[in-house]
């Protein structure tokens, strides 16, 4: 059985390195063809070259791009034009040149406006609407969203004019405006409920169950979420049927109600086993929420048990971010238990991570908590820099909770100071 398996992996190897030397032929192909062809030929070829390193190499696609544009520019072919620079805003997302981008979107937006293409424009304001959402321009975000979604109402797409009320109410609620998102939540709700598509009901449902949350409405948030939880079972939409027991878990715990808790989050984790996600990070995520619920209820021992199971799958897949928190989280274990020497190793890695991918709200999370490991230990040496600093970033960031945690910390250390007296 294990020979045949190593052959078929063999097998698998062989042709997809095949495919690989195909690809690359085809492209010194088109490579060679593209000092030969002029014209409306070349620019056929420098699409195909477009295509063909769009996905490993679309920073060639751009070269590629630009030349045809020149072309088109001189033969005035507008279509081409306007084509073309939408791909190359593509592009530019696509590397994170998000500049270049706005900026070929923009000059697209332009030509398409000239050539009275409400249709094409429409195409670019929703570019646009992504981009600025993605750089978290929530303004612009929607100002162009906003015009998509005159588009699509005026046209009596109601499917898209649900789905772009969806978009807005996401942006809005990243934004904090959580009554417009809201708003913009049960609007695509009810051209769903009134269209009967199921599938897109109970996300809408989710949507408005996390924007009740978002208000700490929790009784109508449970309410929502059940509600698409039945879709979803009915449906057999298991993994749909997992993350809302999560997000009924979240809740339960926000509530502390940690029995209602735990058994939404073992539901959840249990789903996911059955669908064997195996290295799934939503796998670890659990492993980590039931790993709080553990440690709310004073059950160390299992807290450290699945807070160990993830930290395991994140080293795995070297997820830096992950392994931070968990790291963080297992450190406020062993802080409890008053293994102060576990926790500061586990906090220190934690910190470095932390301070190596410049997540400033985890390395103010972690400054808390060292400072809070060396008043249960009444040392002084460090602890102010580590409230101050944690502090700091705090009050840039606007973390309220976190900003009340530091002021504990220097009630508790000056008292510390005082009782030394």
């Amino acid at each position: 059985m294990k020979r045949k398996l190593l052959n078929l992996c063999v097998i698998i190897g062989i042709v997809l390195a095949s495919m690989d030397l195909a690809a690359q032929t085809d492209i010194r192909e088109l490579e060679q063809k593209l000092k030969e062809v002029t014209g409306q030929e070349k620019t056929e070829v420098l699409y195909k070259l477009i295509k063909a390193n769009m996905e490993e190499k679309p920073e060639k696609s751009i070269v590629y791009a630009i030349e045809a544009l020149d072309l088109y520019q001189v033969s005035s072919d507008d279509e081409g034009i306007g084509k073309t620079l939408e791909i190359l805003g593509d592009l530019y997302y696509k590397c994170k040149d998000y500049l270049k981008a706005e900026e070929s979107y923009n000059k697209a937006l332009m030509h398409y406006n000239y050539l009275r293409d409400p249709e094409s424009e429409k195409v670019i304001h929703s570019r646009l609407g992504r981009l600025y959402r993605r750089i978290n321009d929530y303004k612009n975000s929607i100002s162009h969203y906003n015009v998509v979604l005159e588009y699509y109402q005026n046209t009596g797409d109601e499917v898209n004019t649900a789905n772009i009320y969806e978009i807005l109410g996401i942006i809005y609620s990243r934004s904090s405006n959580y009554q417009a998102a809201m708003d913009n939540f049960k609007r695509s709700y009810e051209i769903r409920d009134m269209l009967g598509n199921r599938k897109a009901i109970a996300k809408s449902l989710n949507n408005i169950g996390v924007a009740y949350w978002k208000i700490k409405d929790s009784e109508n948030a449970i309410d929502f979420y059940f509600r698409s939880l039945k879709i979803k079972e009915e449906l057999g939409d298991l993994k749909g049927v997992s993350s809302t027991y999560t997000n009924l878990g979240i809740i339960y715990r926000n509530l502390n109600d940690y029995t209602k808790a735990l058994d939404c989050y073992l539901k959840s984790l249990e789903i996911k086993k059955n669908l064997n996600l195996k290295d799934d990070p939503s796998i670890s995520l659990s492993h980590n929420n039931i790993g709080v619920v553990y440690w709310n209820m004073g059950d160390y021992n299992r807290a450290l048990e699945h807070y160990n199971i993830a930290l395991e799958m994140e080293r795995k897949r070297d997820d830096k971010r992950s392994i931070a928190r968990t790291l963080n989280n297992l450190s406020i274990v062993y802080k409890d238990i008053e293994k102060y020497d576990r926790a500061r190793i586990y906090m220190a890695e934690s910190l470095k991570i932390r301070e190596d991918i410049g997540d400033s709200k985890g390395i103010a999370s972690v400054l808390n908590n060292m400072a809070f490991v060396n008043i249960e230990q009444g040392i002084v040496e460090n602890t102010q820099s580590y409230i101050e600093r944690s502090l700091e970033i705090a009050i840039n960031l606007k973390l309220k909770e976190l900003i009340r945690n530091n002021y504990r910390a220097y009630m508790k250390f000056y008292d510390m100071i005082e009782s030394y007296k």
